[in-house]
């Protein structure tokens, strides 16, 4: 399989609809949910972009007792966007994670 290039702000800004799945660390059996979202470049402060269609986005310093959140996203293909995003509550326990599975929004 070829390498993908590198993501940019651009190929992400727009309008994104799909599904999200959410397991949480009290409640083991998955949600899923019908999604919308809007990307803009003020959307995607702090991501590091990668090669092969790939980025990311963690917080620059944990604070002690303050709950934060990690993310990845890479393009699946033209068009196609996943997303994961595991949440850590103040103490550093794993609180949630969420894969997303989004399409660009054609008007």
């Amino acid at each position: 399989m070829p390498e993908r290039p590198s993501l940019s702000p651009e190929q992400l800004t727009g309008e994104w609809h799909g599904e999200e799945l959410t397991i949480t660390a009290d409640w083991p059996e998955p949600s899923l949910a019908s999604v919308q979202l809007c990307l803009g470049v003020q959307d995607l402060a702090g991501v590091r972009w990668l090669p092969d269609g790939g980025a990311f986005r963690v917080p620059e310093q944990v604070s002690h007792r303050a709950s934060f959140c990690v993310e990845a996203l890479w393009m699946q293909a033209d068009g196609q966007l996943e997303q994961l995003i595991r949440r850590y509550d103040s103490s550093g326990a794993w609180q949630s994670v969420t894969q997303r599975r989004l399409r660009r929004q054609t008007p």
